[in-house]
């Protein structure tokens, strides 16, 4: 819906759009059917990518889920890294601060967890942030600062909190050492 639309105008286009879904046989999609309510239309975590925080000269290096740099010994020598930035991107109604659903008490946000896997398991992070406001292109960022041993994987999870039926991002940063 168009945000200078009237309370009155969204309910009323709302009510269309559930009348021609119900003449077509189907239902409306989740953005028509919320539509009085443009804030209530749910996010969805659409991307993560992670960066490497090169200690020795403050750059913050390309994504590292694409490949490159590689992950061996990355916490040594001239490009040394000694922390990992993981951006999350969440999509919603562009220029709306997401709502707390029907029952729940805080508003939508997302959880984060990394995890080192190996001989000795160790949890790095576990933080839910809320979502703020959506971009005009229905975009918003979350950063997630991690400093993992860097010898051993690490296992991330970006969750939307208290959303039974969204789907997890799951990633692996494959760290590793030796000779």
């Amino acid at each position: 819906m168009v945000p200078w639309m009237t309370k009155f105008e969204r309910r009323k286009a709302a009510s269309i759009a559930w009348t021609i879904a119900a003449l077509a046989g189907g239902s409306p999609t989740p953005s028509s059917a919320q539509a009085g309510d443009p804030g209530a239309q749910a996010p969805t975590l659409t991307a993560m990518r992670a960066h490497l925080f090169r200690n020795k000269t403050a750059i913050l290096s390309d994504d590292i889920f694409d490949g490159s740099p590689a992950l061996w010994n990355s916490f040594a020598g001239d490009n040394a890294a000694n922390a990992v930035l993981v951006v999350i991107e969440i999509s919603g109604p562009p220029n709306i601060v997401p709502k707390n659903a029907p029952g729940q008490k805080a508003r939508p946000g997302v959880r984060m967890t990394a995890r080192e896997t190996g001989r000795r398991p160790n949890r790095l992070l576990d933080q839910t942030q809320a979502i703020p406001a959506f971009n005009k292109d229905g975009k918003v960022y979350l950063g997630f600062w991690i400093t993992p041993g860097g010898c051993a994987p690490v296992q991330l999870k970006a969750v939307l909190a208290g959303a039974l039926s969204a789907k997890p991002i799951e990633k692996s940063l494959e760290f590793a050492c030796g000779e």
